[in-house]
């Protein structure tokens, strides 16, 4: 026979399984305050998230390519004797700081939107132009990123004082410049990480908008997946010069490429976002 104690939990247990008065009208009313996310809404959510750590990583980014800019734009560098590729790092870093915060502006306007529970029209417009004005900025600091370091030539390699910013060219490092290195390091890996998941939901919005013929989501969605892709070629490849214990050119030069046939193809996007983020009436025909 059960003890008391033995009855009174089974008695407890009962009461709970029951569909007490009211217990299901509060259920009812707890689901229609918060109804389930639907798919579309979880890939918004997530987006969130991702914009909100690139945006943290970007400005980690400028922080290293001031950091850059602090060498390579310095007098004696820039006075020395065949100065001319510290010239071209000083400029990469230059237009590289201001690519990342715009890149920082660009994913906290889209955070305003995702984040939310509707869309806000103003942050997509916003984000939408500094997205097309930051394309050509990183335009040219990829261009004159690949200057630096795809030229093959003694000056940039025996110069131990030139480094640049995200896979530096020193072949010699002090303390410091290591420090540096495996900072970017970290950040590399996390941006490939995030342009990858980016990419994952940039899928999604393809297999959404092309197959209702929406052509100019299409053209926005599919340039967005090619260039999310080739970013995770660039910072993969950028990771690989900066987490090892010297620099590889080569990699930087691999990087600096991705990146600008990454921008390219973002601009296409770019530009057609403009037109259906800040003029949604608008529509062109493409071929």
């Amino acid at each position: 026979m059960l003890s008391h104690s033995g009855i009174m939990a089974v008695v407890m247990l009962v009461a709970l399984a029951l569909p007490l008065p009211g217990r299901a009208a509060q259920q009812q009313e707890r689901q229609q305050q918060h109804p389930p996310l639907t798919g579309d809404r979880q890939f918004e959510l997530a987006e969130c998230v991702i914009n909100v750590d690139q945006a943290a990583l970007y400005i980690a980014q400028a922080g290293l390519t001031i950091y850059a800019a602090h060498s390579d734009c310095s007098p004696d560098n820039l006075h020395a004797p065949g100065a001319n590729n510290t010239e071209r790092a000083c400029a990469a870093d230059i237009l590289g700081v201001l690519a990342s915060f715009g890149w920082t502006a660009t994913y906290l306007a889209t955070a305003a939107s995702e984040c939310a529970e509707t869309a806000n029209s103003l942050a997509i417009c916003a984000a939408d132009v500094i997205w097309l004005v930051i394309s050509f900025s990183e335009i040219a600091t990829a261009s004159a990123s690949i200057a630096v370091d795809c030229v093959k030539n003694e000056a940039s390699l025996d110069r131990t004082t030139e480094r640049r910013l995200i896979a530096g060219v020193s072949e010699s490092l002090t303390d410091e410049d290591r420090k540096v290195d495996i900072t970017s390091c970290v950040v590399d890996v996390n941006m490939a990480a995030t342009y990858l998941v980016r990419a994952s939901k940039q899928i999604h919005d393809g297999v959404r908008d092309c197959p209702k013929g929406d052509t100019q989501g299409c053209f926005v969605d599919v340039n967005n997946v090619i260039s999310s892709f080739v970013w995770v070629i660039q910072f993969l490849t950028y990771a690989a010069s900066d987490c090892g214990e010297s620099a590889l050119k080569d990699a930087a030069c691999t990087g600096d490429i991705a990146d600008l046939v990454a921008e390219v193809t973002s601009l296409n996007a770019a530009a057609m976002s403009l037109t259906n983020g800040c003029y949604p009436d608008a529509q062109m025909d493409l071929p």
